[in-house]
């Protein structure tokens, strides 16, 4: 240590000019990162970019509806005012003239004078304690003289009951209509009402397949019958096959208009070129175009012939080009 003016001077080694090399080559090369990553990722997108696998599917060409579910069933009305007391189970399937339960009738003025009354099934089939109106429309006895017009009209003011709503009754008026017994072995019907109207789809006796929410598997349908007025077109449809919805009154679902078979895909993965369709496909490590043939498409997908099954297409053609070099996220 010397000392200069009165101040201490400490003596520094000199920096080694090599020491400096990699915190300044580390500074360049992330300078290049940034350069490269935040002012160019348009450039980076088109070199990452994510693909779909193809794969054989089915596109359904739908038209929503909500369907009134009809079957023979028989609404029994009580014969006396009284107690319930019942003893069958909702759904339960029953044999013709079974118990269901009791009705507790008051005879004259006094109320010690009570009289049990047994309530019989008066045919086989399922019984249920929801009535809900809609019983007297589907009367085994007018079944076949059904008019279309007056179903519409009539469904109109009929309110659907919770299932299992006279259950909960304890006591019950004369004339009330208490139970129903649905006969399960007959046809059960849809009846919809739409505006649209396909004429080579909608014709008495053709065959539909109706798809309803929540089931697995849809089901097949014959047009019983038609009717066709300027704005709505009202059909009942008669179930093929197994039935079940025997808990349902009304339903909600879809018509399937057409079927197209073929590679399924998001139409965000189509490209126009020169008034031809076309996707990317991932070939070698490159983009190429190919044309398509569009089978068929709904509001968000498309069917399509011209791919393989198993290519990889790329679900964002906007940022690739014909015979550019990508890599692909999810291969």
């Amino acid at each position: 240590m010397q000392e200069t003016n009165n101040r201490p001077v400490f003596n520094r080694k000199p920096r080694s000019p090599r020491k400096n090399r990699p915190i300044m080559l580390l500074f360049i090369i992330l300078g290049c990162l940034v350069i490269l990553g935040i002012g160019n990722v348009k450039f980076l997108s088109k070199i990452l970019v994510n693909v779909t696998k193809a794969e054989l599917s089915v596109l359904e060409e739908v038209l929503p509806a909500e369907f009134l579910v009809m079957r023979t069933e028989l609404a029994v009305p009580a014969p006396s005012s009284g107690t319930l007391e019942w003893t069958c189970q909702e759904g339960e399937r029953v044999a013709k003239d079974t118990i269901l339960g009791y009705l507790t009738v008051s005879r004259g003025t006094s109320l010690e004078k009570t009289e049990k009354v047994a309530v019989t099934a008066p045919l086989a089939g399922i019984v249920s304690y929801a009535v809900d109106g809609y019983e007297t429309i589907c009367n085994p006895q007018n079944w076949g003289q059904l008019n279309m017009a007056d179903l519409a009209e009539n469904t109109k003011w009929l309110e659907e009951k919770a299932v299992g709503d006279a259950k909960n009754k304890k006591t019950v008026e004369a004339g009330d209509l208490f139970f129903k017994i649905t006969d399960n072995l007959e046809p059960v019907y849809f009846y919809v009402e739409t505006k649209e109207f396909f004429p080579e789809l909608f014709v008495r006796g053709k065959e539909l397949k109706v798809r309803i929410y929540d089931a697995e598997q849809p089901v097949f349908t014959g047009i019983a019958q038609l009717s066709r007025t300027e704005d709505k077109t009202q059909m009942l449809l008669k179930l093929t096959g197994k039935q079940g919805f025997e808990d349902h009154r009304k339903l909600k679902g879809k018509i399937i208009l057409h079927e197209y078979k073929g590679i399924v895909l998001s139409s965000q993965m189509l490209v126009t070129k020169e008034g031809r369709d076309g996707v990317y496909i991932l070939n070698q490590g490159k983009a190429e175009w190919r044309t398509v043939q569009i089978l068929g498409k709904d509001e968000t997908k498309v069917s399509l012939a011209g791919i393989k099954p198993g290519e990889w297409i790329v679900t964002s053609p906007q940022l690739v080009r014909e015979g550019q070099r990508v890599f692909s996220l999810r291969r």
